[in-house]
């Protein structure tokens, strides 16, 4: 792969994306057509007249097929795979919880759901990639315990796996940044069993994040650390804030990709955030549909890739 050229290009098409000030505009636009208008040299076309949510669903679904085939003929294969590799542990999950994914699988997985499912149901593993059958095995092989705490069980093999998949470009900002999301996850985690009551145990972490999962067992220790780690998030982070503080850290650190005048991490972070700000845009013309306070779709966060974070 010519990195040099195809880092260019996508240097080029950096210019697409949402500004600030643009995403400012979004949240304050009178209502979705007006959205639409504002998006029409971005990377996202929304017709007018838009009226119902699962119109809005169906025109970013479309969006994430591109977005999915793009990567598919331009990253290496291994990074491809990072890419829908969420996919394929979403359509376990759907199998985990007795789902048939008949209408709710995502089809953006890199292992068709069918065969996913026929291999789940026979124990047949031969059209399952090697990446993919611990998870799969895990899965198969839980079917009589909860639901949750395989779902739980399958996220943090999920950031194991992750971090296998990227390894062979030897990248330690692209490292970095899976161990970011796992950081991210396992913070969710605490959040959630803080809110329920529960008490949060080792097994219930992954060890794929920067902080080691012990430090998540105190909240104390955990703040200190996240702070250290994570110094431009606000702490301590809870419900209503994991996402838009999430999304700010993520958003900023992809940015800085920007300065890295050659190799794969501009073109990797480039469709790292193209995914990012996708959803991030659905989320607002959901907003947008139901007539929610520009304040409040806002503060869901609006960072943006564009912004010059400093560098």
């Amino acid at each position: 792969m010519d990195t040099l050229s195809l880092s260019g290009r996508i240097k080029a098409l950096e210019k697409k994306f949402q500004s600030a000030d643009m995403m400012e505009k979004l949240a304050h636009s009178k209502d979705l057509n007006e959205f639409a208008g504002l998006l029409e040299r971005s990377f996202y076309r929304i017709p007018q007249n838009i009226r119902l949510l699962p119109e809005v669903d169906d025109i970013f679904g479309k969006h994430r097929e591109l977005l999915s085939a793009e990567m598919r003929k331009v990253l290496p294969d291994c990074l491809y795979l990072y890419f829908a590799l969420k996919h394929d542990f979403y359509n376990l999950g759907l199998l985990v919880g007795g789902n048939t994914g008949r209408d709710s699988h995502s089809s953006l997985s890199h292992v068709d759901f069918h065969v996913l499912r026929a291999s789940f149901g026979t124990g047949n593993y031969s059209n399952i990639p090697p990446y993919l059958r611990p998870a799969l095995s895990l899965a198969a092989a839980s079917r009589e315990k909860s639901s949750s705490e395989t779902t739980n069980r399958l996220k943090n093999l999920y950031h194991e796996v992750a971090t296998g998949l990227v390894r062979p470009v030897a990248s330690p900002m692209i490292g970095y940044f899976i161990r970011m999301d796992a950081d991210f996850s396992n913070i969710s985690v605490f959040i959630q069993k803080q809110m329920s009551g529960v008490r949060l145990e080792k097994h219930h972490l992954s060890d794929a994040g920067n902080i080691k999962k012990e430090r998540f067992l105190s909240g104390d220790y955990l703040w200190k650390s996240v702070s250290s780690e994570y110094g431009n998030l606000a702490v301590p982070v809870d419900a209503g804030n994991y996402e838009s503080g999430r999304y700010r850290v993520m958003m900023e650190y992809m940015s800085r990709a920007r300065a890295v005048p050659n190799g794969i991490e501009p073109v990797f972070f480039f469709f790292a955030a193209r995914e990012a700000e996708l959803e991030q845009v659905r989320r607002l013309a959901v907003g947008k549909l139901y007539n929610i306070e520009p304040e409040i779709l806002m503060s869901w966060g609006t960072y943006s890739y564009q912004y010059d974070y400093g560098l």
